[in-house]
């Protein structure tokens, strides 16, 4: 299997995929609403309830009821089993990240959680020795991203790609590349596929690999 696929509920992937300004309460609530309502799910539904009712979970508070779900999955691939409380201090790095990346991305968008997401998995993956190559934290890239001269609706994509090259060839290359304006998707698309097509499964994204498709 693909080390870098997470198998992930796609309901909640599709959480922290959306943009949440643009959607309505109602909209929000429902996709919230349909993540716990999941059986699977019932033992996360407990942990971010806190004994409120489901018209809690709406547009206000669906930001905390994200960060309590991915806690839970971050708990759950460290520990092997569901934590029974909350510890917001774990989250911290996780937010961090996302607060960096609003810089180069829109207003409302949570690609920049998702990612980050994503990365804290993998290093925990790669702590247990199932993944063979550490990854660099996302907050190593923001002297390259201020060489971005725009913002991106797909930070995460932008991301993980950096982090990727930087693996390959190192800060100061990567720089120097991005300082010459030099195009090196291609070449990330060869000699990291697999992480490519592990991270495009986990979110449930094809748009990538489709050569009319941009991530600017």
């Amino acid at each position: 299997m693909n080390p870098y696929y997470l198998k992930i509920s796609t309901q909640f992937i599709d959480i922290l995929k959306v943009n949440y300004l643009e959607y309505s309460q109602e909209i929000v609530e429902k996709k919230v609403i349909a993540f716990l309502s999941n059986k699977e799910n019932l033992v996360l539904l407990n942990l971010v309830s806190n004994g409120r009712g489901r018209s809690y979970w709406g547009q206000q508070h669906w930001m905390e009821t994200r960060n309590k779900m991915a806690y839970c999955y971050l708990y759950y691939w460290r520990q092997g089993e569901f934590p029974k409380s909350f510890d917001r201090t774990s989250l911290l790095e996780l937010l961090d990240i996302e607060e960096m990346l609003q810089n180069y991305t829109y207003n409302a968008q949570t690609r920049g959680f998702l990612i980050a997401f994503y990365w804290k998995i993998l290093k925990i993956k790669y702590e247990q020795n199932i993944l063979k190559e550490d990854i660099l934290s996302p907050l190593s890239l923001a002297p390259l991203l201020n060489k971005m001269q725009f913002k991106s609706p797909y930070i995460d994509w932008i991301v993980l790609c950096l982090l990727f090259l930087v693996q390959e060839k190192g800060q100061k290359e990567v720089m120097f590349l991005l300082e010459r304006k030099e195009f090196f998707l291609k070449e990330i698309l060869q000699k990291k596929m697999t992480g490519l097509l592990g991270y495009a499964a986990t979110i449930q994204e094809v748009w990538p690999f489709v050569p009319s498709q941009k991530i600017a």
